[in-house]
């Protein structure tokens, strides 16, 4: 027993310093995070931000690589999904208040997460579109997406212009 506690205890305290970590990407992105569990992060809200896809690219690319360095021997993985469009957010409760952001776009990027494999980031083609001269992108071709239908969906593989400086 003892010893499962301390391998839960363990894993909790793994996944809180990734947590803090991607935390202070999403800072660094000028990103802001909604909720842990799901991990959902916004940008452009609650201020707008000029590149606010470009943003949220670059920062599930770092995203990826900071799981990596983190997850030790601990098989952990995660799915990213990108879409980008209008969403309604607003604060929700009196006593234990959350910030929370509902809508069509979330529910897209959800439906991306969802179907994309472990340990890529599959964007919507609407954000491949906002992002395509600076995003490298690999086409992976129509994905049924749950109440969506068949979508067309990139990986996102790097940025362009690490590519092109490199």
């Amino acid at each position: 027993y003892q010893r499962r506690v301390h391998g839960a205890c363990k894993l909790i305290d793994q996944i809180n310093r990734i947590i803090m970590n991607f935390d202070k990407l999403c800072v660094a992105h000028k990103a802001e995070k909604i909720k842990t569990n799901p991990y959902l992060v916004v940008a452009g809200l609650p201020e707008p931000l000029p590149g606010h896809a470009n943003a949220l690219c670059l920062l599930a690319l770092d995203f990826l690589k900071e799981l990596q360095k983190l997850k030790q021997d601990q098989q952990l993985s995660i799915k990213i999904g990108i879409h980008t469009g209008k969403v309604c957010a607003g604060v929700l409760g009196k006593n234990k208040f959350v910030y929370d952001v509902f809508g069509d776009t979330v529910n897209h990027a959800s439906r991306l997460a969802a179907s994309c494999p472990w340990e890529r980031i599959q964007v919507s083609d609407v954000t491949r579109e906002h992002t395509k001269n600076r995003m490298e992108f690999e086409y992976r071709g129509e994905v049924e997406l749950k109440g969506k239908g068949s979508q067309k969906c990139w990986y996102l593989v790097g940025n362009g212009s690490d590519q092109r400086a490199g």
